[in-house]
C-alpha cells in the first residue's frame, strides 16, 4: 500500500491527486471532500479534469460532495459544463449537484455552457 502511495505522489507532486488515481487510499479513509494543498482544486473536480466516469462514481458513492467549490467558487458542474462533458453533468445534476448554483461573478454553470456554445449540456 505505501509503495503504491508513494509511486502516486512521485509521478502527481499531489496526495490530492494520488486518490483520484487509486480508489483504495479513499477506502483506506482519505476525506473525499479534501482540497489540494493549495486549496485550487477538489478530489471530484481533479477527478472530472480525468473524466474518469467510474472514479466519478465511486467518489459519489463514497460521499463526495456534487457542490463542493474550488477557491473560485466552482463546482465540478461549472468545469462539466464549460468543457461539453455532458454525461459527467447528467451524472452530477442526477446527484443533486445544484445548477442554479451562482460563482464569485454571479454566474451559473447554464451560463459556462452558453458562453462556450454548449447549450445541450444542461
Amino acid at each position: 500500500m505505501m509503495k503504491a502511495f508513494f509511486t502516486a505522489l512521485d509521478r502527481t507532486k499531489d496526495v490530492l491527486e494520488c486518490a483520484v488515481y487509486s480508489p483504495l487510499f479513499v477506502l483506506k479513509g482519505i476525506n473525499v471532500n479534501s482540497l489540494s494543498k493549495n486549496k485550487e482544486i477538489s478530489i471530484l473536480l481533479s477527478t472530472v479534469f480525468s473524466m474518469s466516469m467510474p472514479i466519478i462514481e465511486f467518489l459519489i458513492s463514497n460521499g463526495v460532495d456534487v457542490n463542493g467549490k474550488d477557491k473560485h467558487g466552482h463546482s465540478s458542474l461549472f468545469f462539466a459544463s464549460q468543457h461539453n462533458l455532458k454525461d459527467i453533468a447528467k451524472l452530477l445534476i442526477s446527484k443533486g449537484a445544484n445548477i442554479n448554483d451562482k460563482d464569485g461573478d454571479g454566474c451559473t454553470p447554464r451560463h459556462y455552457a452558453a458562453d462556450s456554445n454548449y447549450k445541450e449540456v444542461i
